[in-house]
This record gives structure tokens, C-alpha cells and sequence, in this order.
């Protein structure tokens, strides 16, 4: 309870900050799947939740537009419900959300690729294509519910960075210049966004 407190005091606050942005400033919100003790998918060493940190973190360090703010639903290894992450983003109303997720299909290790959710509007749906671009071997899927599609009051999108089942995916997923790759091509479709 009193952590579900201190983070409404968080997103109160942080709401109010963002009205000395200035207004014409761009919020994007990078979700970082899981945290804490929720891995996400896992693979020998290798964890969802350090990959899609890892990106985001870079994501943010790496944005050179100062007409773009880049927000987190988590900044570290600390796990954050659903309802949490969709809270933060409806009190921000950013102009999008990326929630970034890795993959796993361990009955099918030949499966590989980027896989792009849009939300359930045209608005969504046109980014997802957008991003798509942006990725070889990435295909848009539409009709998935996940809450985060479901419940952010702005546009959204889950993207899927890759399968940690497959061994070609999980090895650019882990490694430093795969990361640096990743979060160069958002940060470009963020870039095209206008």
C-alpha cells in the first residue's frame, strides 16, 4: 500500500513538472518491460528486463532533440505494475508510448524477428507501420489486448525486439552494439514523428 502511495505522490508531482516544459515539446514514455523480480523471458543468464532496460537507457542518453523529452515507467531494476505504468502515462499524456519487450518461443527456436503491437486506432496502427520500417524482418500484428495498449489514453505502440529462443536474435539482443542499434532506430522513427 505504501509503495502504490509513494508512486501516486510520484506521478502527481511529476505531472506538475511537466508544466514548465515548454508546450510545444515532444513526450515520448519508454516502457521497459518487466523489473525486479519479474525477468520477463529468460534465457541461461540473459533477462528481458536488463535488454529492454538497456535500450531504454540508451534510448534516453543517446536523445540529442531538445524538443524531445524521453520518460520512463521505470527507471532502474524495480518492478512497476500495469496499472502503475498506464497511471504514469495517462497523468504524463505524452505523444506516444513505446513499450519495449523481448520475445520467446521455446517450442519454436527458429522463430525470429521484430513483432510490432499497435493499439486499436489508426493513429497507432500508422506508427507501428513507421517503426516497422525502421527494422528488418519486423511484421505489425493487430488484435492483441495487452493493458498496455488497452489502457494508455494516448497513442501506443508493444514492440517486440526480438526472440531470446532464437540464437541469432538473443545474441544481437545482448550485445552492446545490437542495443546500439536498436535504440538508434527508435530513436529515429522518434525523430520522424512529428
Amino acid at each position: 500500500m505504501k509503495k502504490i502511495s509513494v508512486f501516486f505522490l510520484f506521478v502527481a508531482a511529476l505531472s506538475f513538472l511537466l508544466f514548465s516544459f515548454e508546450k510545444d515539446k515532444k513526450i515520448i514514455v519508454i516502457d521497459a518491460a518487466h523489473g525486479g523480480s519479474d525477468n520477463g523471458a529468460v534465457y541461461g543468464n540473459i533477462k528481458e528486463k536488463d535488454i529492454t532496460q538497456n535500450i531504454a537507457n540508451l534510448i534516453k542518453k543517446n536523445n540529442s532533440d531538445s524538443d524531445v523529452e524521453i520518460v520512463f515507467t521505470r527507471n532502474d531494476d524495480e518492478q512497476i505494475s500495469l496499472l502503475e505504468r498506464t497511471t504514469l502515462i495517462n497523468a504524463l499524456k505524452p505523444s506516444m508510448v513505446i513499450s519495449l519487450h523481448a520475445n520467446f518461443s521455446p517450442k519454436k527456436p527458429e522463430k525470429s524477428g521484430v513483432e510490432i503491437y499497435p493499439q486499436d486506432n489508426e493513429i497507432s496502427k500508422n506508427l507501428a507501420q513507421k517503426l516497422s520500417s525502421k527494422f528488418e524482418n519486423s511484421r505489425v500484428i493487430d488484435g492483441e489486448s495487452f493493458h498496455i495498449l488497452r489502457h494508455s489514453e494516448v497513442p501506443a505502440v508493444l514492440l517486440e525486439l526480438g526472440f531470446i529462443s532464437n540464437e541469432k536474435d538473443r545474441g544481437y539482443l545482448n550485445s552492446e552494439e545490437g542495443q546500439a542499434e536498436i535504440s538508434k532506430k527508435i530513436l529515429d522513427f522518434i525523430s520522424d514523428y512529428r
